[in-house]
């Protein structure tokens, strides 16, 4: 297959998909932003927010990558399977906080560990 040929499938894909795939990213953000914005209307602790919101962004982030796998495979993918992350809710929530942990870690260690992390665990909610 030719580079010329996968950019014209990319683009067909895409040309179906592109509307479910921004729906699915406009979920997600509705999603875990309301989250910082109720808090901070309430003038609850700052911390809060975001121990709340870890608790949404992995099954989200889960979702949206199976938006994107049903875009690439089958050329439809509907903006409703965002959801499907939270069908999985503990395995998700698992691989969020311990992909974050592990890039913390080598973070630590010097920047350059760190981004080779970030890298490393950026496509596991595909995987998963």
């Amino acid at each position: 297959m030719t580079r010329t040929m996968l950019k014209e499938a990319a683009k067909e894909n895409m040309a179906y998909g592109f509307k479910d795939a921004l729906i699915s990213i406009i979920i997600a953000w509705l999603g875990g932003a309301p989250i910082s914005f109720v808090f901070a209307f309430l003038k609850v602790e700052i911390l809060s927010a975001p121990v709340i919101a870890i608790f949404v962004t992995g099954p989200f982030l889960v979702g949206i990558a199976g938006v994107y796998l049903n875009i690439a495979k089958h050329g439809d993918g509907t903006w409703i399977a965002v959801f499907d992350g939270f069908k999985i809710f503990w395995r998700s929530f698992v691989l969020y906080i311990l992909k974050y942990i592990f890039i913390t870690l080598w973070s630590l260690l010097f920047v350059i560990p760190g981004i080779i992390a970030a890298f490393r665990y950026s496509m596991a909610e595909y995987i998963l």
